[in-house]
């Protein structure tokens, strides 16, 4: 459906502290803006990511340790401005992980700060903030490029030719996948993560006719105040282009309602910056505190009318589900998370909360 920020593979979840994801390919192409951005990329735990940078300048640093696998494309004039970081005190080391990193003889990296990656394909140009040449050595001591400049790029493997997209068959493969294909990005914790839920979103869509691109940013009892002050939501509404992005908060106990407002509006602003719409994703109480549910159910509403968002209402349906079919265990053994049955009802209300939006628009 938008084609600025092509995101392709089905899904992804993440599971720390993250910014690109497994199974993502991001491609980054020239946007009506100055076509500079300004972040910090932190690779995932265990993922496998492609990102392509064409035609824009990038302000970034780029972390990894043993357990990240990241190939990096620039090309078509791009410009890189950062270090590539390895630092297995994040999260362990003695994996095979790895950071590739491909320039094309338009682009250019300016180096930051001492870097560390498995190999890098150059064509371009290497230099400091200064403009003076970085020395790029093996980790064996074998020196490739001399260089003036203070800092150092440590490879095992240096190569002078790059095997980078063709432009022209890659903007017809663009043309061809990704015209019709909605975008949804789910923010939370575990309540998004159990049994994946945006798979389950993603299938229902595809019985409705409409390929569906559902991917998550869930780390273990997080809430929204610390997804905003952590990059990865950021970067990824900045730059994944989604139609819908569907927020969840921390439900046991629920967060403090005016942490909640202030992160689901800041949210709001990046998401409705890049042409998104916002869902407010009701979840529901323990089993043992049903009492709690008309409460969480009037912060949701609240903030789904201030921001003027699509509600998602599962909190409501899930008590009177399981009042009608008390046969079917909505919750697993710990009285909180979904089982299945429970993710699968989620999952059919947030996709017709999305899909009567979706209607509403066409008929307009």
């Amino acid at each position: 459906m938008k084609q600025t920020i092509l995101l392709k593979y089905a899904r992804i979840m993440i599971s720390a502290f993250l910014v690109l994801t497994a199974g993502i390919s991001v491609f980054a192409e020239t946007q009506p803006d100055n076509g500079e951005s300004t972040e910090e990329i932190v690779t995932a735990d265990n993922a496998a990511c492609r990102f392509q940078l064409k035609a824009r300048s990038l302000k970034s640093n780029i972390l990894w340790d043993s357990t990240y696998v990241l190939d990096f494309l620039m090309y078509d004039g791009s410009t890189l401005t950062g270090a590539v970081l390895l630092d297995n005190a994040i999260y362990g080391n003695g994996k095979t992980g790895y950071v590739d990193l491909s320039i094309s003889a338009d682009s250019s990296w300016i180096v930051t700060g001492n870097s560390i990656l498995r190999s890098l394909y150059n064509e371009g140009t290497i230099v400091d903030t200064e403009g003076r040449n970085v020395r790029i050595k093996n980790a064996d001591g074998t020196i490739y490029v001399e260089g003036d400049s203070e800092y150092v790029i440590t490879v095992n493997n240096y190569e002078t030719t790059a095997d980078l997209p063709d432009p022209e068959e890659e903007d017809t493969n663009n043309n061809m996948n990704t015209e019709e294909k909605l975008r949804l990005l789910f923010i939370g914790n575990s309540h998004t993560y159990y049994n994946d839920l945006p798979k389950y979103v993603a299938k229902l869509a595809g019985k409705y006719g409409i390929d569906c691109d559902a991917r998550m940013i869930a780390f273990s009892g997080w809430s929204l105040s610390q997804h905003v002050l952590w990059p990865a939501a950021k970067f990824n509404l900045k730059y994944g282009d989604y139609d819908y992005v569907i927020l969840q908060e921390h439900s046991h106990p629920f967060a403090p309602k005016e942490n909640y407002y202030k992160a689901v509006q800041k949210l709001d602003q990046w998401i409705k910056k890049t042409g998104g719409k916002t869902v407010i994703y009701e979840t529901w109480a323990k089993k043992a505190e049903p009492e709690k549910q008309a409460a969480m159910n009037t912060i949701h509403q609240t903030a789904a009318e201030k921001l003027g968002a699509i509600l998602a209402p599962v909190g409501e349906y899930w008590w009177a589900y399981q009042k009608k079919h008390p046969d079917v265990e909505l919750y697993t053994t710990d009285g909180a998370h979904a089982s299945p049955a429970g993710t699968k009802l989620a999952a059919k209300v947030i996709w017709k909360s999305i899909y009567k939006d979706i209607i509403k628009d066409t008929l307009r």
